[in-house]
């Protein structure tokens, strides 16, 4: 089939009304999505690799390799790709589409410190492939370093707009040995600490709200704790989300997804969340995002009155302009609505509620 463009394919999804149509679509569109287990086995076929082979160069058994290429069983976790980064060579680049466009996780980002590590590491080992000071073991005894020197460190959440992604990327880059890139990770320290703060403060936003309003309801004081437990946010999103507080490091795609639909977010509420995660808006070419979309995009459609009630919320809590323009807009593209548009005796339908009720018609199949 020939490649179609992403755009083309998101145009052609939106057209989708109803459950049908987007199983269709899905039918249609099948060859267009990403498929793990043919792209590893590409990557065997390419280096004359067996399963055994593969996995020693990479650092995985034998039946790990078999379960990628036969079964398209995916790897469990952001390091996971970048372990498999390291052992297939890859560039930069390369990586980056690796764990973008496969595993579904954040680019390498300058501002994170163990991806900085990542990034000069990758440039090192391509100035010098049998360099074994840069292979991926060494990873982390350089993190667990860095992690020492911090220790304690109060966290300034403004430091990391002081210099821009693009500029830390730079920099990062020029440093040409090891006493300079040790260097370069003290002087920006804050700056990692801080590197996911928008982040934080997006989703506690939310928490907020949520809390609040199921307080009014139930009459008792409410924590996030039991607010996730509400919500039917496993323990592991929990742990994930105190990870975020606590250390930077962001919760897995899944999980942000798992949150956003929990937290009744828009399409373009969930597609900035992920935007500050430094990860990809929602992705046509993963099946299983394409239904959120049209489930999202389904949802607003029937149940305009959420939104804007989302975006009332949302315009008194957030500190950002830009963001609290953009619930401004929301809101007031509402009132130019024809009245004949609204549907405001759907009110008590959720987005939780109403994407696990068509999730049972669409996958019933």
């Amino acid at each position: 089939m020939k490649q179609v463009t992403t755009t083309v394919l998101y145009k052609e999804l939106v057209k989708c009304k109803k459950d049908k149509e987007l199983e269709l679509y899905i039918e249609n569109y099948e060859k267009q999505q990403l498929n793990w287990g043919m792209f590893i086995s590409e990557q065997m076929m390419l280096r004359g690799l067996s399963y055994e082979k593969m996995g020693d160069l990479c650092g995985f058994s034998k039946n790990t390799i078999k379960s990628w290429c036969e079964k398209g069983v995916v790897p469990r976790s952001r390091e996971q790709y970048i372990k498999l980064g390291f052992g297939l060579g890859m560039n930069e680049e390369e990586m980056n589409h690796l764990l973008r466009n496969y595993g579904g996780y954040p680019e390498l980002y300058a501002k994170d410190v163990y991806d900085a590590i990542c990034i000069y590491f990758l440039k090192r080992r391509m100035q010098n492939m049998a360099d074994e000071r840069y292979r991926y073991p060494m990873l982390k005894l350089w993190y667990e370093e860095y992690e020492k020197f911090v220790l304690e460190h109060k966290v300034n959440e403004e430091c990391h707009k002081e210099i821009s992604t693009k500029n830390m990327h730079r920099e990062l880059l020029a440093k040409e040995d090891e006493k300079a890139f040790h260097a370069f990770l003290e002087a920006q320290r804050d700056v990692f600490l801080a590197s996911y703060s928008t982040l934080y403060s997006y989703m506690d936003n939310y928490i907020a709200i949520a809390c609040k309003e199921m307080e009014e309801d139930l009459q008792k004081k409410m924590s996030p704790h039991q607010l996730f437990l509400e919500k039917h946010l496993d323990s592991g999103f929990e742990v994930a989300y105190s990870k975020l507080k606590n250390y930077g490091i962001v919760p897995s795609r899944k999980q942000l997804i798992s949150f956003g639909v929990a937290m009744n977010m828009s399409l373009q509420e969930m597609n900035t969340m992920l935007e500050y995660a430094h990860m990809r808006p929602l992705y046509v070419r993963n099946r299983w995002e394409c239904i959120y979309i049209y489930l999202l995009r389904q949802f607003e459609e029937e149940h305009p009155m959420a939104i804007l009630e989302n975006a009332f919320r949302m315009e008194q809590m957030v500190k950002s302009p830009e963001l609290r323009k953009l619930y401004q807009d929301i809101i007031n593209h509402f009132y130019s609505m024809d009245e004949s548009s609204i549907r405001e005796d759907d009110m008590a339908v959720t987005l939780d509620s109403f994407i696990q009720e068509k999730m049972k018609t669409i996958t019933n199949d």
